[in-house]
């Protein structure tokens, strides 16, 4: 819940839209040729970076990470209670089309 609001956000608008209403994929450097400006890294050194980020974050005071992450936070936990009534509203509807409940079905069983 909340795809709807926090993918725009964190890939921009156009793409991120674009990635909610057609399901399609894109690649790391597919993202970057397309100007997301998230760090892309190859597939084989993707947990080396998670690793190099976690030390950086681990050896900050706790405090400061705290204060950040409430800056970081604030705007989308206030956005996100209505995006998340929109999203089951939605669900509501297309979870009932047969046609989305047959593919529902097909891919996870009644």
């Amino acid at each position: 819940m909340g795809g709807t609001l926090v993918v725009p956000y964190r890939l921009g608008n156009v793409i991120g839209n674009e990635m909610l209403f057609s399901a399609e994929n894109y690649r790391g450097g597919e993202l970057k040729e397309r100007g997301v400006s998230l760090k892309v890294v190859p597939k084989s050194e993707v947990l080396q970076e998670a690793y190099k980020l976690a030390k950086v974050l681990a050896e900050k005071p706790r405090l400061s990470l705290m204060t950040l992450k409430e800056h970081l936070a604030t705007e989308l936990r206030e956005k996100l209670p209505e995006f998340i009534r929109k999203e089951v509203k939605m669900h509501d509807i297309t979870f009932h089309q047969p046609e989305v409940a047959e593919r529902i079905e097909a891919l996870f069983g009644k």
